[in-house]
């Protein structure tokens, strides 16, 4: 719980409250040991690999840690491992 706790402090509450959908939704399942996760995307329509440092999404090839850019697959992908 305090490690999801320090995620959420990071991430913006619109960004996170997308990441916990998904994950209430099971749109995101762990494929290697919880550290690579597959998410499916807003339309349902595709799936994007995912981890904690990196997504094949659109906004996850142009997410950037330094200004927390980072697409919501990543923010979910960071609270499944943490837990």
């Amino acid at each position: 719980a305090a490690a999801k706790a320090a995620v959420v402090a990071v991430f913006k509450p619109a960004q996170v409250a997308k990441a916990e959908e998904l994950i209430a939704d099971g749109g995101i399942v762990p494929i290697r040991a919880r550290r690579v996760f597959r998410a499916v995307s807003t339309d349902g329509a595709r799936t994007y690999l995912t981890a904690k440092n990196s997504c094949t999404c659109a906004a996850g090839l142009k997410s950037n840690l330094v200004d927390q850019r980072v697409c919501f697959h990543r923010i979910a992908a960071t609270i499944l491992a943490a837990a």
